[in-house]
């Protein structure tokens, strides 16, 4: 994606969204959707360079990211200073945004406001419109739960650490990211190495506390268990965010790395279709039964779609022992029982079973259920010529007749002792 910083541009045919664009909610969304719809036109954003000074949502490295990820072509950063307060909204319409940026599009929300004094507004863009020959799309605010959808909302949600509201209010899971850096490594003395950042002042973080996460590592991504905040006990005043990685074996230490919560957003996602619930009578640890109904929309989820890895990648005996040491390992957490070597042992099982288990899952959700849609995976153990029996040269069905012989020997024994045995009856 281009970045353009300054006054001294000039690009042509734009569909130009403007705005602050300070966390990219939903709201954004609609604007950028918007110029992105146009095939034959550069989609393009244009924001004002400096005009927010406190901690944000995402900040610029991150913004960018998630443009480029969306699709949008470049980004103008218009220097907020003395020359360009003092621009009338009149010249800021034909000098930037007919002559410099070529709109033949312009999406801005209702409450849009520019030039000196902040006169100009979306009604004096629709006056123009006709003049310069450019489309105006303004859009207006939308609510969720009775409330309007805005960064300051989404700032108030996190400091709350309503993460879950926070991520639908902006379409996206809250992410962090940054470079690696090293810490005390304390937790490798127990067993539980971490990634540290250090996200900086400029960075909006949620409330301290420990969060269920994603992590993004070099394209690929492992679950986490992320902690937001201070280490006074370990001589830290600075807030960072530190992270545990799940089946992670490698050196994370300056590398990029991004942090997101798909347990939460999974758990929206599935809440909306009534997936994970169950009401089971359960044996206690303590030796009696009780009730409980239990949700977990998210969880059940990822679940689903490990399992349908593991249908994929694993060969038939490895799958049914991995079922087997799969109900141990929870029996075993479950009875408070993790630091002991027959959880580390039944780890080490897990843990070489899951060496190539990857891919992608696609679900449809519906009433209650977790419906197939397709599953992907580079390390699958699926082969069309092999499965059909009748096509290809890597199997021969006359094969089977080894294996008939050989299982079969044992009923062929039976049947010729009863034979025997029924020759003497009758004798």
């Amino acid at each position: 994606m281009e970045i353009i910083n300054g006054l001294d541009f000039k690009i042509e045919n734009s569909a130009v969204s403007l705005g602050k664009f300070d966390g990219f909610h939903r709201g954004h969304r609609l604007l950028l959707n918007r110029i992105l719809e146009q095939k034959d036109m550069h989609a393009t954003i244009f924001t004002f360079d400096g005009i927010w000074k406190g901690p944000q949502i995402y900040v610029e490295q991150e913004k960018r990211d998630l443009l480029q990820r969306l699709g949008v072509e470049r980004e103008v950063l218009f220097p907020f200073r003395e020359e360009t307060k003092s621009m009338t909204p009149e010249a800021f319409i034909q000098e930037i945004l007919v002559e410099r940026m070529d709109a033949k599009l312009i999406c801005v929300g209702e409450d849009f406001r520019f030039g000196c004094g902040r006169r100009g507004n979306v009604e004096m863009l629709d006056e123009y419109a006709s003049k310069y020959g450019y489309e105006l799309c303004v859009f207006p605010k939308i609510c969720e739960d009775g409330e309007v959808i805005s960064s300051t909302r989404i700032r108030r949600e996190l400091a709350e650490g309503k993460i879950e509201t926070a991520n639908r209010l902006l379409g996206d899971p809250y992410f962090v990211s940054g470079e690696v850096v090293h810490g005390n490594a304390l937790g490798r003395t127990i067993g539980m190495p971490t990634a540290n950042l250090v996200p900086g002042s400029q960075k909006l973080l949620p409330v301290y506390g420990v969060y269920a996460s994603r992590v993004e590592v070099d394209g690929k991504i492992y679950a986490g268990v992320t902690n937001v905040g201070v280490k006074p006990t370990v001589g830290a005043s600075q807030a960072n965010v530190e992270t545990t990685l799940l089946h992670f074996d490698g050196d994370l230490y300056g590398k990029q790395m991004k942090v997101s919560d798909i347990i939460r957003e999974l758990n929206r996602l599935g809440a909306k279709h009534g997936i994970g619930i169950i009401d089971i009578v359960e044996n206690r640890v303590v030796g009696m039964k009780s009730r409980g109904v239990y949700e977990t929309p998210g969880g059940t989820i990822l679940y689903e779609a490990h399992q349908q890895l593991e249908e994929l990648i694993l060969d038939r005996d490895t799958t049914a022992l991995k079922l087997d040491m799969g109900n141990k390992f929870a029996q075993i957490v479950y009875e408070g029982k993790w630091f002991t070597p027959l959880r580390e042992a039944v780890q080490a099982f897990v843990d070489k079973t899951q060496e190539y288990v990857t891919g992608e899952v696609k679900f449809k959700l519906y009433k209650g259920n977790i419906i197939k849609a397709g599953t992907t995976s580079p390390y699958s153990l699926y082969n069309e010529s092999i499965a059909s029996f009748t096509t290809g040269d890597l199997y021969d069905h006359h094969d089977a007749e080894g294996f008939i012989n050989l299982f079969g020997l044992s009923l062929k024994v039976r049947a010729m002792k009863l034979q025997e045995n029924e020759k003497k009856l009758g004798n």
